[in-house]
């Protein structure tokens, strides 16, 4: 605001001249305390000399970080003892000399017989305090240099999945496919252009390759197969590769099929735990195109509005070829009437009677979950089925996973997700509802968690 303004002093403070007269006054005060907290410390320093606390004067007259449990050897408190003009010439010697004498060295353990060692080497040369320190072992560096050791990579997986396209009866498998490689081809010319600038425009087979990138696109569609794999680089952390694998294939049930692998290559202990990471084609693919779990992937909710489509969830859940989870919010049982129309579920749908809006939810993990809402007079028969009882059942979400992990369902009451809260924010909850993005976060992470540990 001054010191480092680029504008001067008479345009910044121009009719405020007494604002400008009162930051001086602050400034001044400023140094003035900085002032007088040296002499206070300057004063104690001198103060533990006259006493002979050698450890404390020299903390307080050189104020340098350094561990509590830290002493002075005995031999040198015993000099100082047996010669007080010998620790008054240390007592005098110059902290910045002291600071310079550190900065010479990498990473030193500093503690009370390294300071007097490197005083009484640049300064004081008093024979007796050498000798002491030539029989004192000193503390190695903090840091020590290692050669480093070669070792394999450990990869992890950031995003994976293995699905058919959804099929439509009025449209050909040949325009399926030419739309699903289209969108993979156009996100990978988009990513890799600036890196591979003779990248074609149109869709065809590409192969290429340059330092910290390789590009490998295989387009055949006289078979309805596509390929790419990328490698790369990655820019901000050190001896990370990333691997990109997506294909669009014929396979021999007669479906086309899609696949899609993130990973990520990186030192041991480089970054902790994996971060989830889902290509940006993907929601345009799944509008598009459609990909098929059993049921179309939606980044809508499914409601569930009577027993009929309450049966069919049912099935769904406990069909075996199912792959991916199933998450089921229900409708909390002090929901009222007034929006509430069987006939017209979605539009005059209260979305405060649910403790998650599974329609945001379903924005976000639609693609590689499934999310549905039930009905409070739904809600009881999956309580049911579950063993809940009657109060348990009150806006519950459950969570069903694919029957081959042999996963119990997970299941979430209604104290379960209002005990869910993130740090008070006003900014991240609607209507008063701390705890509705709160746990759609937590549902959020256990699905992602999910994905990548297959």
């Amino acid at each position: 605001m001054r010191y480092k303004s680029l504008l001067s002093d008479d345009q910044f403070w121009k009719g405020s001249e007494e604002l400008s007269r009162m930051l001086n006054c602050i400034l001044a005060n400023l140094e003035l305390s900085d002032w007088s907290l040296v002499q206070l410390f300057e004063q104690l320093s001198y103060n533990h000399y006259k006493m002979g606390n050698w450890e404390l004067m020299l903390k307080s007259k050189f104020r340098i970080k350094m561990d509590d449990t830290e002493k002075l050897h005995p031999d040198i408190i015993a000099i100082f003892n047996e010669n007080k003009k010998i620790a008054k010439q240390f007592y005098k010697c110059s902290r910045r000399k002291l600071i310079r004498s550190l900065l010479t060295l990498d990473r030193p353990h500093v503690n009370y017989n390294l300071i007097i060692k490197l005083l009484n080497e640049n300064i004081v040369h008093n024979e007796k305090i050498e000798e002491a320190c030539r029989y004192i072992q000193m503390p190695p560096d903090e840091h020590t240099y290692h050669k480093p050791k070669l070792a394999r990579l450990e990869s992890n997986i950031l995003f994976h999945l293995e699905l058919p396209f959804f099929h439509k009866e009025t449209r050909m498998l040949k325009s399926e496919f030419n739309s699903a490689s289209v969108i993979l081809y156009r996100w990978a010319r988009f990513k890799l252009n600036p890196v591979f600038e003779d990248m074609p425009e149109d869709i065809s087979s590409y192969h290429n390759k340059l330092p910290g990138y390789s590009l490998k696109i295989i387009y055949e569609p006289a078979i309805l197969y596509y390929c790419m794999k990328i490698c790369y680089i990655d820019s901000k952390s050190a001896g990370t590769l990333w691997h990109i694998h997506s294909s669009a294939a014929l396979l021999d049930d007669g479906q086309l099929h899609f696949y899609h692998m993130t990973s990520r290559d990186m030192p041991r202990g480089g970054a902790g735990h994996s971060t989830f990471s889902k290509p940006s084609f993907l929601q345009e693919l799944v509008n598009k195109v459609g990909l098929a779990d059993i049921n179309r992937l939606s980044s809508m909710a499914q409601f569930i509005t009577n027993a009929s489509g309450y049966e069919k969830t049912k099935e769904f859940i406990n069909n075996p070829d199912r792959k991916l989870p199933v998450i089921i919010i229900t409708q909390r049982l002090d929901a009222t009437d007034s929006n509430y129309d069987k006939n017209s579920f979605k539009d005059g749908y209260d979305m405060n009677t649910f403790y998650v809006n599974g329609t945001r939810l379903a924005k976000v993990i639609g693609n590689y979950s499934h999310v549905y809402m039930a009905d409070r007079c739904i809600a009881e028969m999956f309580a049911l089925d579950n063993h809940i009882g009657h109060e348990g059942s009150d806006g519950c979400i459950y969570i069903f996973w694919p029957l081959y992990t042999r996963k119990e369902p997970d299941i979430f009451t209604k104290d379960m997700i209002c005990d869910t809260q993130f740090d008070f924010n006003r900014l991240i909850f609607h209507d008063q509802n701390i705890t509705e993005k709160a746990f759609r976060h937590k549902l959020v992470q256990i699905i992602k968690d999910d994905n990548i540990s297959h």
